[in-house]
């Protein structure tokens, strides 16, 4: 007996605006200090998840007791249940592998979805050369965003908040743990290394604050200095090799700029003399020296363990010239005068006047979300820079408030940890989120965050990653939930690190420090104040990467809901696509996506440029039809008309579903898959190759024209579902 079928189709319209604008206006350029960021240290490829814990999220209505039995069954317990999510982090049992967990929670019936908790990283290239001037704002050679103009229709008001993910943002003073990793017999310090636990061998990370740069500091004056000058001190250390390093520095113009003069890693745990280090070159000049430590946590050395995060003793210093010795110091009284860190976090002294909404840091489970790496104070900047205060740079919309959410360390951070930041950000009041991190992985945990937060009504802007890669990072891969933002450069391409695909939405500028294209003998980089070395080290730096792009669009669409606050994300996603600054041919690619933001024009757009309508009933029902047979709507035709264009129609169509089973798309009928086309009329036809990829109908169709869709459908030739199976088409119009 041949099974029969009953087909239905649901078309839906969207219409996108378009406004164009040729004006380019020159742009501000104030002086600004130069100095020098130390670059960071490469480490060893990154894992992708967590390597002890898997996140599993159960049914809704499941109880408790069922829960905890199958927890107990597979030997995993709970270390985070999110308030948000309701996804649970489960540690699994030794000599179990992060898959084989998945796989098994997968397959009980209880599991809505098992996966890794994959880390996520800034999607910042770090850079240690500066650039004098802000020309991603406005230039008068390409333009840039052109705020200039923009800044004369608003500038933000602070019941718009922006939650900026990230490594946290430098908002506060405030005082870090007291935990040390450079010690010198207690003498400065005051404090032991591992605040003081006697007990090193953490098994997880501790989850301490200070994993930033410590450092003990003297001041010698060398200008009476005769003959050769030489350093010398004894040390031990036991580090995780590559990754947690002290450094010896020297600096001639009183902490401006470092020298290094030696690097230590790994382990010597036997004390050691460094003797007659030559520093002869800083004769007849008052320098600096300094004993710096830089530990990452986050890592282990393969032992299982994290107890070399690490420890840098310093014994015995002495500075010895021709006539004998200048300066010595047993480092166990406390009498040479070092200064030790303070330890403390400071707010960048310009963001003193940007305004700031509370926030949560789920790095260290606190609410100080504190910036320990540099890279989320950087986005905060462009977003709300305090402006027009004769100090250094400026922010896009100043006036604008920022919700500092901490989801990253300087290792990164995990899906648990964004999502929590997501929800949390999402019920908080913020109206904006922007995330300049990524990952490659997809992720059910992240997927249904930004579903949520876009649900109530928060607009997701996220970094699309700096692979050059054919595809966005996640969570700006999602594409019904999120924008996705590349990067150009100064010369307003595509800048060579920026990822690219069908998930790319715009480009904004995110720079290139690999260029100079306007001559002036700096780097093209992305300019905001930020620290460097330490938490105290206040600059203007110059960043590169689709993180740098990514809050110029979430503060462009923060000046649109100052405009407007009954804007939804939907509205904001279309107002900046349809005002966009087109680089080369019209219309979406996969290089620049709608192509580079546009402040001016999506400010100044107040109606959409373009309207459709749908003239027919948007259901076409194909009734009952026999397995491997073709229909088409020749009786049931789509009619779109055109109210404002001319426009370009474009369409796509999900994989068909009965609700449980689903037939793919492809070239040709098989098993459990259809052949589905479309065409503007009966003779010619197009195939829905790939799921919810938009396809050509018609271009240039004129205002108060109508055009026509038709659909044909070959069923599958088997199937193991008799049940009524449906499809969407979606027509998306678009100005040429």
């Amino acid at each position: 007996m041949v099974k029969i079928y009953k087909i239905l189709i649901l078309v839906l319209i969207i219409g996108i605006a378009f406004i164009s604008d040729s004006n380019n206006k020159g742009a501000a350029q104030l002086e600004l200090p130069i100095f020098v960021k130390e670059e960071k240290d490469l480490k060893a490829p990154r894992p992708l998840y967590v390597s002890d814990v898997i996140i599993v999220k159960f049914k809704s209505g499941i109880n408790e007791n069922s829960i905890k039995g199958l927890e107990q069954a597979q030997g995993v317990l709970e270390k985070h249940i999110s308030p948000f999510g309701k996804f649970r982090v489960l540690k699994i049992p030794q000599g179990k592998s992060v898959t084989e967990m998945v796989e098994i929670f997968k397959k009980n019936p209880l599991v809505e979805y098992a996966e890794p908790n994959y880390y996520a990283y800034a999607s910042m290239i770090p850079n240690d050369l500066l650039y004098q001037y802000q020309w991603h704002f406005d230039n008068p050679v390409y333009g840039g965003i052109k705020m200039e103009q923009a800044w004369d229709i608003s500038t933000g008001n602070s019941g718009v908040v922006v939650a900026v993910l990230d490594t946290g943002v430098a908002y506060e003073d405030y005082p870090t743990d007291k935990c040390w990793h450079l010690d010198t017999y207690n003498a400065y310090s005051g404090y032991s290394w591992w605040c003081g636990q006697n007990n090193p061998n953490w098994a997880v990370p501790p989850g301490y604050s200070n994993y930033w740069d410590q450092y003990l500091i003297h001041e010698f004056d060398l200008t009476s200095a005769i003959g050769s000058v030489t350093l010398s001190f004894r040390h031990k250390y036991d580090t995780e090799n590559l990754y947690d390093y002290g450094y010896l520095e020297v600096s001639d113009n009183d902490g401006a700029s470092w020298t290094e003069l030696a690097t230590y890693t790994g382990n010597s745990h036997a004390w050691k003399r460094v003797r007659n280090l030559d520093i002869t070159a800083y004769r007849g000049e008052t320098i600096l020296l300094r004993f710096r430590f830089n530990s990452d946590y986050s890592y282990s050395d393969g032992d299982g363990y994290y107890n070399s995060d690490g420890a840098w003793y310093i014994d015995e210093v002495e500075i010895e010239d021709g006539s004998g010795t200048l300066f010595s110091d047993d480092m166990e009284s406390g009498a040479g005068g070092w200064q030790v860190d303070s330890l403390s976090f400071q707010q960048a002294p310009d963001l003193v006047n940007s305004n700031f909404v509370a926030g949560y840091d789920f790095i260290d489970d606190d609410p100080h979300p504190n910036d320990d790496d540099s890279h989320g104070t950087h986005v905060a900047g462009t977003i709300a820079q305090s402006t027009n205060n004769s100090l250094g740079v400026a922010g896009i919309a100043f006036n604008t408030s920022i919700m500092p959410v901490k989801v990253l360390g300087p290792a990164g951070g995990t899906n648990q940890q964004v999502a929590d930041g997501i929800y949390y950000a999402a019920d908080n009041g913020a109206d904006i989120i922007n995330m300049s991190l990524g990952g490659p992985s997809p992720s059910q945990t992240l997927e249904d965050a930004v579903a949520y937060a876009y649900n109530n009504g928060v607009t997701v802007i996220a970094a699309c990653g700096n692979s050059n890669t054919s595809f966005c990072d996640y969570p700006a891969a999602y594409d019904d939930y999120v924008i996705a933002v590349g990067a150009t450069q100064y010369d307003e391409s595509r800048a060579p690190y920026s990822n690219y695909g069908s998930s790319l939405d715009l480009v904004a500028p995110g720079g290139n420090i690999g260029l100079d294209q306007n001559g002036d003998g700096f780097v093209d980089g992305v300019l905001q104040n930020t620290f460097g070395n330490t938490l105290q080290d206040w600059n203007y730096y110059f960043f590169q990467g689709t993180s740098m792009a990514t809050p110029h669009v979430s503060v462009v669409a923060a000046l649109l809901l100052s405009q407007n606050s009954s804007r939804t994300p939907d509205d904001i996603k279309n107002i900046l696509q349809s005002t966009v600054e087109d680089k080369g041919a019209t219309g979406w690619d996969q290089y620049y996506g709608y192509r580079l933001l546009d402040a001016y024009a999506a400010l100044s757009s107040s109606v959409p440029a373009v309207s459709i309508t749908l003239t027919t009933d948007g259901l076409v029902e194909f009734g009952t039809v026999g397995l491997g047979a073709t229909v088409d709507s020749s009786s049931d035709v789509q009619t779109i008309s055109v109210g404002t264009g001319p426009v370009n129609l474009d369409v796509k169509s999900t994989i068909f579903s009965d609700g449980s089973n689903i037939w793919a798309l492809g070239s040709n009928n098989g098993i459990d898959q259809v052949k589905w086309e479309f065409a503007p009329d009966i003779s010619t036809w197009s195939t829905f190759f790939t799921p919810d990829t938009l396809y050509d109908l018609a271009n240039n169709v004129t205002e108060g024209a109508t055009q026509d869709l038709y659909l044909r459908l070959t069923l599958p030739n088997e199937s193991s579902s008799s049940n009524q199976h449906s499809a969407t088409v979606t027509i998306i119009a678009t100005a040429p």
